[in-house]
């Protein structure tokens, strides 16, 4: 059977996290393609990984088709070209331009053991079930992220000799030229910098930075618990319903509204959270900044 002429539509930039929707293909997972299927929906609330293993994990949940309740084990980005009629799943997905033709889907990860087989399911009507806890744990991690990539940038301002790219507050952006890696975790994120010529040639000067990193960390936080006490709503604005529409992460912040582009998820204001932290550690040639962002929902143990 060919691969659906439309993307997968996705709910989840509304914080949806159930839906009804009709299989529309169904393929082997290449990670375990005798054990474990890819299950095409014309439409989803699950949030997937994206073409790469870094970002924020794809949603899992449950699938339940005329009474019979199947585990997600895990939600991953498919994508197919234009011109041919391949499958291209996660990190194998070939780079391509935005708008290039290509038909992106959202694949809900099932065992076979429990899936049944691939026959008789396509065409079947489905209700599809994120695990709500995770889903808030992963989009305050999230939040917190770009709440602490804003901060940092701010306590950073005093090491750059020019700024020749801000932020959306107007800070030399620190994490838009030194990010290499950053992953989301429930309730906490993850960013690491580098910190070498390339940057340096930017306009940053790292003199003395691991001396002053407690006063930097410092710096940040206060900045974090004055955003967090504004109780700001959160927006994420899509241009359109299908997986590949560009989204927007937009949030009012002293001193003013910053905009991010984003395709994870959030949580819908600053007042859903607790006050979030972040920790600096620099490694031993001062090369490598890690932030560590802690981030929880309010009612949540901060060690669940």
């Amino acid at each position: 059977m060919p691969l659906p002429t439309t993307g997968t539509t996705v709910d989840f930039p509304r914080g949806a996290v159930q839906g009804r929707a009709r299989v529309r293909h169904v393929l082997p997972s290449p990670l375990a393609p005798d054990r474990r299927l890819l299950l095409i929906t014309d439409s989803t609330p699950f949030h997937p990984l994206g073409p790469t293993p870094l970002g924020q994990p794809g949603d899992t949940g449950e699938l339940d088709t005329a009474g019979r309740v199947v585990p997600v084990l895990d939600s991953v980005t498919v994508a197919a070209p234009p011109d041919r009629d391949i499958a291209y799943v996660g990190r194998d997905i070939p780079a391509h331009p935005a708008g290039a033709g290509w038909r992106h889907y959202v694949g809900h990860v099932v065992s076979t053991r429990r899936g049944g087989a691939r026959s008789g399911l396509v065409g079947a009507r489905v209700t599809l079930r994120v695990d709500p806890r995770r889903r808030l744990l992963l989009s305050a991690g999230h939040t917190g992220h770009h709440l602490a990539s804003l901060a940092l940038n701010a306590a950073l301002t005093p090491y750059w000799r020019e700024a020749t790219v801000t932020d959306g507050l107007g800070s030399p952006d620190f994490d838009g030229l030194a990010l290499r890696t950053y992953r989301i975790h429930p309730g906490s994120s993850t960013s690491t910098y580098r910190i070498g010529v390339a940057l340096r040639e930017r306009g940053f000067d790292a003199t003395g930075l691991d001396a002053a990193l407690a006063d930097i960390e410092e710096r940040a936080n206060t900045a974090l618990a004055a955003w967090h006490e504004t109780g700001a709503p959160v927006l994420l604005r899509a241009t359109g319903p299908f997986l590949d529409d560009r989204r927007v992460w937009s949030c009012a912040l002293p001193p003013g509204r910053v905009e991010i582009p984003c395709a994870g998820t959030h949580v819908r204001g600053l007042d859903e959270l607790e006050r979030p932290s972040l920790r600096l550690r620099l490694d031993e040639e001062g090369t490598l900044l890690v932030c560590a962002t802690r981030t929880i929902p309010i009612g949540f143990c901060r060690d669940p």
